[in-house]
């Protein structure tokens, strides 16, 4: 059974470390990458509880936060990082309705684009 994810603090790295922007690391590693996400989930979920919100929306946010750490789809290293945290999202049931496919659907096309790029 899945980990149903509240509060990551005890597997994310502190909240005091930078969580860079994904534009700003042009060679992430699938590690990287899911650590970047880890901590922006612990810090919008950490924000959200401090101002009293309930656990739905703390995890809501930290929902958001994970999402918009994800690396973008540029290189194939990318898209495997990519991929990367998705099944970790999976893992820790951080996805609201089943958004896995979406994203696992925009990776097959990203890896179909670039392997049309390699071959020219």
């Amino acid at each position: 059974m899945s980990e149903l994810v509240e509060n990551p603090a005890a597997s994310a790295t502190p909240a005091s470390q930078e969580t860079p922007a994904p534009s700003d690391c042009p060679a992430i590693t699938p590690d990287e990458a899911v650590q970047r996400c880890m901590i922006a989930y612990q810090r919008a979920y950490n924000a959200a509880a401090a101002k009293g919100k309930h656990v739905s929306e703390c995890r809501e946010a930290g929902g958001e936060a994970f999402r918009l750490a994800m690396p973008s789809t540029g290189t194939l290293s990318e898209v495997l990082a990519f991929i990367a945290c998705i099944i970790r999202g999976i893992h820790l049931r951080i996805w609201i309705c089943r958004e896995e496919r979406n994203f696992f659907y925009a990776a097959q096309i990203a890896i179909s684009a670039h392997r049309r790029q390699g071959k020219k």
